[in-house]
């Protein structure tokens, strides 16, 4: 059975290794651990700044994950939305998408943003079909450091 948890610090190795193995074996980006350092801190990234990362877990195996980082005034920021190539047919995006639409609404987030590889076609299509639209970097109204990989912006207005 599939279910989604918030975060609770029983997966990291597993976290890592799903999101390092999507963004270099899948996607080509040779990301390294060291540039993401919200993955070495994951509660004091997210939860611990009234955010949320949450883990979808298959009796007890970790298959995606997905995070909510807050950001003055309304905003916030999706990040580490992934998901196992083996589970993408069985609704776990979408799963783990709306339970941090449901808690961004909750928390008053007005505006949701996100990056994105340009390499990374899959992810866009599922985006657009949620209703983000593209913006270019310099319409983000914050300081936001990403390991840069041409990297696709984009915003969803809630």
């Amino acid at each position: 059975m599939i279910t989604v948890e918030p975060y609770c610090g029983k997966y990291d190795e597993e976290i890592i290794s799903l999101i390092l193995g999507i963004q270099n074996g899948e996607n080509k980006l040779g990301l390294t651990l060291e540039e993401q350092p919200d993955l070495k801190a994951i509660k004091e990234s997210y939860s611990d700044k009234g955010g949320e990362f949450w883990t979808a877990l298959d009796d007890g195996r970790l298959i995606g994950t997905i995070g909510l980082m807050m950001k003055p005034d309304g905003y916030a920021v999706l990040k580490k939305f992934f998901v196992h190539k083996d589970h993408r047919l069985q609704k776990v995006g979408l799963k783990l998408y709306l339970t941090l639409l449901d808690y961004a609404k909750e928390k008053g987030v007005r505006h949701i943003f996100l990056d994105t590889p340009a390499a990374a076609k899959q992810s866009h299509v599922f985006y657009e079909k949620a209703v983000f639209r593209r913006i270019d970097i310099s319409e983000l109204p914050f300081d936001y450091s990403f390991p840069d990989r041409d990297s696709a912006i984009y915003i969803l207005d809630i």
